[in-house]
């Protein structure tokens, strides 16, 4: 009886580590998921709204949007989004800003599940209509980027490591959250594939065992699992 309790003892010590890591991963894939869903289907609503297929023309953004440049300024995008999604405004200090590693902000919009999104910008390059055309021909979905964000899944809880808990994403003129490192991204910015998850060693963009930004189109290529 002692050899098999020993025996048994054993084994539980060499797989359990393993089994706790695989369901930690599940967890953050389902989180991202359910944020993934949640968020878009706010834009959505805001687009349905006002009657509009590009989200620059709702009253969401129309005015333009300066992300965490001030407080005036979030509170007022705050103020006009929290019609389709729970959010709000909270500052936390600057110890917790430090140990979220995403930049000196005081401000952190939180949404329900403790979801945090923080870095949340206006958007960047817009491509002209002939660059546009080729991203279509090209299988592509995102001509401008309307504003970017990064989303930590479970909030201040660690590990707080970009491709573990956090993302980086862009929202493209459908209302659609677009993964850095996916190929929508990339042809968005270069016409091509060399900002792929598995293609550049931009730490923003791509995805290997040690994570990084482009892992939530890791993540989707690979049928929702965390294979890294």
């Amino acid at each position: 009886v002692l050899i098999t309790l020993g025996i048994i003892g054993v084994v539980a010590a060499l797989t359990l580590p393993t089994l706790i890591q695989n369901h930690q991963k599940q967890t953050y894939v389902t989180q991202l998921k359910k944020f993934m869903s949640t968020f878009e289907q706010s834009l959505q609503m805001a687009m349905a709204d006002d009657g509009v297929d590009d989200l620059r023309n709702t009253d969401l953004f129309k005015d333009g949007f300066y992300g965490h440049k001030g407080e005036v300024e979030n509170q007022q995008f705050v103020s006009k989004f929290k019609k389709y999604l729970k959010i709000e405004i909270k500052n936390v200090s600057d110890e917790q800003a430090s140990t979220f590693t995403c930049g000196a902000f005081s401000e952190y919009f939180f949404i329900p599940d403790g979801v945090i999104v923080t870095n949340f910008t206006g958007g960047g390059l817009i491509n002209d209509s002939a660059n546009c055309a080729t991203i279509k021909n090209f299988g592509g979905h995102m001509c401008a980027e309307v504003a970017s964000l990064q989303v930590d899944v479970n909030g201040f809880k660690g590990p707080n490591v970009l491709g573990r808990d956090r993302f980086y994403f862009a929202i493209n003129e459908r209302g659609r959250l677009v993964s850095y490192g996916s190929r929508d991204y990339s042809l968005y910015y270069l016409l091509d594939e060399r900002f792929m998850w598995d293609k550049t060693s931009d730490n923003a963009r791509k995805c290997d065992a040690n994570g990084g930004g482009g892992c939530a189109a890791r993540i989707i290529d690979e049928g929702w699992k965390m294979n890294y």
